[in-house]
C-alpha cells in the first residue's frame, strides 16, 4: 500500500526521488499553489501523487497540505488496513518513517551543518508532538490516518531547508553511498555511520554531537574496543594519499582525541572551554563529518564485501604508509 508521510521544514521545488521514495512539495492538494502545472509537467509520479491526495486522502487536506510529503510503497495487508489496531499501527508507522528518514540523510549530509539548526528538515512524520502519516489502499481509494510516538523535542523551529533535486541527484556522495543495492556487512557499517552523522545534527548539545561522531570513528575502526591511537590508524589507512598525508591525518586525529575528547569526557569540560569560537567548533565537527564520509566513500569504492578482506586491505595500507 501507499504511505504518505509529512515532513516539516522541508521545501521542495518540483519533486525528488530518493531510494524509491518520492518527495513532493507542500500544497500538492491545490494545483494553483504549485510552482508547475500538473497537467503539463508530464511526470506520472507527480500526477499520481496529486490524484492520491485529492481522490484518496482529501479529508486530511487541512492537516497535511502545508507540509512537503514523502510517498512510498510499504508492505501492509488488507486485514491490517481494515483492523485498526493502534499498537500495530504504531510500529508500522515507525518503520515507514524510519525508512523515509534514512532517505533524508542524503539531503542533510549535503546541505546541513551543526551551527544552523534552523535549516534542518524535520524528522519524517513528526508534526507537532506526534508522528503521523496516511496509509492508502490503492485498490479501493480508501485511506486512514495513523498515529505514532510522541516526539515533541524534535519539532524544531526554524525556516527549514530548501532542496533542489538536481543538486542531490548530481552529488557524488549520493551516488557512492546511497544509489546502491549493496547489503553486505562492510557497506551496512558505512551506511550506519552516515545515519549517525545525521542523528548528531539533531542533538541539542554540541558536546554530545562531538562525542557521538568520535564514537562513530571507533565503530568504523573495529567491532571491538581499542585505544584511539589504534582507531586513528585504522581510519586514516583508507583516507590518506601518501606517507606524509597519513602521518599528518593521524596527528590531527590524535590531537582531537587527546586535547578535546579527553577533556570533555574525563575532565568535564565543554567545547566552549576548549575551542575559541562557534566558527572553530563548526570546523571541528565538519572535520569529523568529512573524515567519516571520506572513509565510507573510499571503503565502498573498493567493493570489498567481507570484513576479513577489509582488515587485510587495511593492514596492507598501514604497512605501506609506515615502512
Amino acid at each position: 500500500m501507499k504511505f504518505i508521510i509529512p515532513i516539516k521544514n522541508l521545501f521542495i521545488e518540483g519533486f525528488v526521488n530518493l531510494e524509491d521514495i518520492w518527495f513532493l512539495p507542500p500544497y500538492l492538494y491545490d494545483e494553483e499553489e504549485l510552482p508547475f502545472d500538473v497537467d503539463d509537467i508530464g511526470n506520472e509520479i507527480v500526477e499520481q501523487a496529486y490524484n492520491i491526495l485529492n481522490n484518496c486522502a482529501y479529508e486530511y487536506k487541512e492537516n497535511y497540505q502545508k507540509f512537503s510529503i514523502a510517498i512510498l510503497e510499504y508492505p501492509f495487508t488488507e486485514e491490517e488496513f481494515k483492523n485498526n489496531v493502534p499498537i500495530k499501527d504504531f510500529y508500522t508507522l515507525e518503520k515507514v518513517c524510519y525508512k523515509v528518514d534514512r532517505a533524508l540523510d542524503q539531503i542533510r549530509l549535503s546541505k546541513c551543518n551543526f551551527l544552523n539548526k534552523e535549516m534542518l528538515p524535520g524528522i519524517a512524520g513528526i508534526i507537532g508532538k506526534y508522528q503521523c502519516g496516511i496509509v492508502v489502499n490503492m485498490e479501493n481509494n480508501y485511506s486512514r490516518e495513523m498515529l505514532g510516538k510522541v516526539y515533541g523535542i524534535y519539532s524544531l523551529p526554524g525556516i527549514g531547508l530548501e532542496v533542489d533535486g538536481y543538486d542531490i541527484e548530481c552529488d557524488e556522495v549520493y551516488k557512492k553511498l546511497f544509489r546502491t543495492d549493496r547489503s553486505d556487512p562492510v557497506f551496512l557499517k558505512c551506511r550506519n555511520a552516515i545515519t549517525r552523522i545525521n542523528e548528531a545534527y539533531y542533538f541539542n548539545n554540541l558536546n554530545t554531537s562531538f562525542v557521538y561522531l568520535m564514537s562513530t570513528l571507533e565503530m568504523l575502526a573495529s567491532d571491538n574496543y581499542m585505544q584511539f591511537k589504534k582507531v586513528k590508524t585504522n581510519i586514516v589507512a583508507f583516507i590518506a594519499t601518501s606517507k606524509f598525508d597519513y602521518h599528518k591525518k593521524c596527528e590531527k586525529l590524535r590531537g582531537t582525541s587527546e586535547k578535546i575528547r579527553t577533556e570533555i569526557i574525563h575532565n568535564g569540560k565543554s567545547l566552549y572551554d576548549i575551542v575559541d569560537n562557534n566558527s572553530e567548533i563548526n570546523k571541528l565537527l565538519g572535520f569529523l563529518v568529512g573524515t567519516i564520509v571520506n572513509y565510507c566513500e573510499n571503503v565502498v569504492r573498493l567493493e570489498i564485501y567481507d570484513e576479513n578482506e577489509l582488515i587485510k586491505e587495511r593492514d596492507r595500507r598501514i604497512l605501506q604508509f609506515t615502512t
